[in-house]
């Protein structure tokens, strides 16, 4: 909700993703102790070990679900009602939303927050909340470009990849603290939309100057371009437009980058 990557974690690439989600799920529990938690997943994380580490957990969470991933799911005719999970002798209930979405597909979603007054309108739009793990995505891999690794060994990707992840949330930052600057200075304009950091921007301007920014020794010096980076910032907007959809893409046939930047 803040932007900001709260857990990150790299590992071998025959680690799947349920398992990789797991680790974050452990993390996730220590982060925010004693707050409630809403996790939303995409579709591909759900299969009943996880469901029943959520529940164990006392987590709340939704999840988006393939045809098939359950047969009495499929079967279910009612837009929200209950399905029992099962495997072996165990057996968890979970609450199945449905709905159509503006391409004709339906969307389903299983979740353990049952209190009737959330509806299918709410959950669609509880849904919707997790876009922006998309968009940062989009910024890790393309904008910052984190599978154009440096290096071949286990400690120089991990060390690509962790500083992948401190950019980007230096960068969410700014845009954060931007965002009020922004707002002030537009108060008065009357504009159609609210407007935001420009993030291609941002990013560009903090690749060019942050690492000349660190190894200064002076804090007052540090401060001082850091802040002219955040005025920067403020100077390229762009108009947040909601309601916006973007068309799924087919994974590309071969790996852009493939691991190595000669291939570039």
């Amino acid at each position: 909700m803040n932007d900001i990557v709260a857990d990150a974690a790299i590992g071998p690439v025959s680690t799947d993703e349920r398992t990789m989600a797991k680790t974050h799920i452990e993390a996730c529990k220590h982060i925010t102790a004693g707050e409630k938690k809403l996790i939303i997943f995409d579709r591909g994380y759900a299969s009943f070990d996880i469901i029943q580490m959520l529940e164990n957990a006392k987590l709340h969470y939704m999840m988006r679900v393939r045809t098939k991933f359950n047969l009495d799911i499929d079967a279910q005719t009612a837009t929200d009602g209950f399905v029992s999970l099962k495997q072996g002798t165990e057996s968890i209930q979970v609450r199945v939303i449905k709905f159509k979405l503006a391409s004709g597909e339906v969307e389903v979603l299983i979740t353990n927050i049952t209190d009737k007054r959330l509806g299918k309108k709410a959950f669609k739009k509880l849904y919707f909340m997790r876009w922006p793990v998309e968009t940062k995505y989009d910024i890790i891999k393309n904008k910052l470009q984190l599978e154009n690794f440096n290096t071949r060994t286990i400690e120089g990707v991990q060390q690509d990849f962790y500083a992948a992840m401190y950019l980007t949330n230096f960068a969410a930052s700014l845009a954060i603290d931007s965002k009020n600057n922004i707002d002030a200075a537009r108060s008065n304009k009357n504009n159609k939309y609210e407007y935001k950091a420009n993030m291609n921007e941002l990013i560009g301007v903090l690749k060019d100057r942050f690492v000349y920014a660190l190894v200064k020794d002076s804090e007052s010096v540090q401060a001082t371009m850091i802040d002219d980076v955040l005025k920067e910032v403020e100077r390229n907007v762009i108009p947040i437009r909601p309601g916006r959809s973007i068309p799924r893409k087919l994974p590309r046939k071969s790996k852009f980058h493939h691991n190595q930047k000669s291939n570039c």
